[in-house]
C-alpha cells in the first residue's frame, strides 16, 4: 500500500529490507551465515539510498524499511546516523548534498520499538496483540487524516484515488 500512494503522490519509492540476508549482500560478505555489521554497514546502506535518490532526481523520496524488527538493536543506530547533527546527507562521492528534511522515512517492524530516543522522536504506530480487525480499525482511522491531508494538499478526486488504493 506504501507504495501505491507513493506512485499517487508523484515520489520515488525506495524499499529497504533490512533482514540479514539483504544486509550480506549490501555488504558483499557474510561470515560463518552472520553478517559482520557496523559503521560500515550503515555507510553502504545509506550510501546506496543516497545514490538512488541522486539517480532519480527526486528530492522528496518516501524510504520504506521493512522488516526493521530483524535489526531492533540496530535501529538506534541507523536513525543517530541519519539524524546527524548535518542537516544534510553528504555523498562525497557524488560531491552533493541531500537535506535529510526532504526524505520521508518509514520503518516496518513486528516488534514494539522500545528505544526511547527513537519513541521521542517519531511517531509510532503500534499493533501488538490487536486482532486483525482492531489493527484495519486504527489504520483505517490514521489513514483517514492522511486523506484529508490530501485533500487539502490535491484536492477531492486525487484524495478519492489514494482512498481507492487503500479499500483494495
Amino acid at each position: 500500500m506504501v507504495e501505491k500512494i507513493a506512485e499517487l503522490l508523484g515520489v520515488l519509492f525506495i524499499k529497504i529490507d533490512m533482514s540479514s540476508t539483504t544486509l550480506a549482500k549490501l555488504q558483499g560478505e557474510q561470515k560463518s551465515g552472520q553478517v559482520k555489521q557496523g559503521k560500515q554497514d550503515l555507510e553502504e546502506l545509506v550510501g546506496k539510498l543516497a545514490l538512488e535518490i541522486v539517480r532519480s532526481g527526486v528530492s522528496n523520496p518516501l524510504v520504506f524499511f521493512d522488516e526493521a524488527n530483524l535489526n531492533a538493536n540496530n535501529m538506534a543506530s541507523y536513525m543517530k546516523f541519519l539524524l546527524q547533527a548535518s542537516p544534510v546527507l553528504n555523498v562525497p562521492s557524488c560531491n552533493i548534498k541531500i537535506p535529510l528534511n526532504r526524505i520521508n522515512l518509514i520503518f516496518a517492524s513486528n516488534d514494539v520499538v522500545k528505544d526511547a530516543a527513537l519513541a521521542q522522536r517519531f511517531p509510532i504506530i503500534t499493533f501488538q496483540a490487536l486482532t486483525e480487525d482492531q489493527k484495519i480499525a486504527a489504520a483505517s482511522e490514521k489513514f483517514s487524516v492522511i486523506i484529508e491531508r490530501i485533500k487539502t494538499q490535491h484536492g477531492d478526486e486525487f484524495a478519492g484515488k489514494v482512498q481507492n488504493v487503500f479499500d483494495h
